[in-house]
């Protein structure tokens, strides 16, 4: 089944003994024929690919499906097996910084992101798309606070540093110039947030297959806007 995607139908916690918990991962395996899926099927499989067979990939499944508790306890253990030294320390203390501020804990999560970029900074080129991404984890961040000026300056970073080492219709940043949009929303710039919108849109078009979720929402901002 190795490449395979599976449909995350439910996770249950099972009680094994005492102090043994145990999740049951509920799946369905997508068919490569079904072809109401296909396109998305395709999409999705390259994706979310990944070499990563430990306790960080089965955190990141747990944070799309929303088990922040679980994802979080995902992550821990990973970070206690890691040599000091380690190069993926960033990357992992960036999804730490991700877990904390969906949890609300918006202070902590900087902190994880301010750890996460010390490294990066320190073992990659500075153009590096994972310095870029955490930029713009640092800017959810301050906007989740409310603080709109510092998620300005660091959603325009994570632009600056993609333009530098991608083109303009790189899918990273689509998401960018969606969450500048929303600032420009929340402070009733409606022109300003209108135009990142229809930026994130049609960089969105043209990565994106036509049923994927985020072109929906995309259109709802837009709606919203007008």
């Amino acid at each position: 089944m190795l490449g395979s995607i599976f449909l995350l139908n439910e996770i249950s916690l099972e009680q094994s003994s005492r102090d043994v918990t145990i999740s049951i991962i509920r799946m369905t395996l997508c068919s490569d024929h079904d072809s109401d899926l296909k396109q998305l099927h395709d999409y999705m499989k390259n994706e979310y690919r990944s070499e990563k067979t430990d306790l960080f990939s089965l955190g990141d499944v747990m944070y799309r499906m929303e088990k922040f508790n679980l994802s979080e306890k995902y992550y821990l253990r990973r970070l206690k097996e890691l040599p000091s030294n380690n190069r993926s320390l960033g990357e992992l203390y960036q999804r730490l910084g991700m877990v904390a501020n969906a949890k609300g804990n918006y202070d902590t999560s900087l902190d994880w992101y301010q750890k996460s970029l010390e490294i990066l900074v320190s073992t990659h080129p500075s153009d590096h798309v994972e310095i870029g991404s955490t930029h713009n984890s640092i800017a959810n961040a301050h906007r989740n606070r409310g603080d709109h000026v510092r998620a300005l300056e660091s959603y325009n970073q994570a632009v600056l540093l993609f333009k530098q080492a991608h083109d303009e219709n790189n899918p990273s940043m689509a998401m960018f110039y969606n969450n500048i949009g929303m600032i420009y929303d929340q402070e009733k710039k409606y022109f300003k947030a209108l135009d990142f919108n229809e930026k994130s849109l049609a960089i969105q078009e043209k990565n994106l297959p036509v049923d994927h979720p985020d072109l929906g929402s995309s259109y709802n901002n837009i709606g919203g806007i007008h």
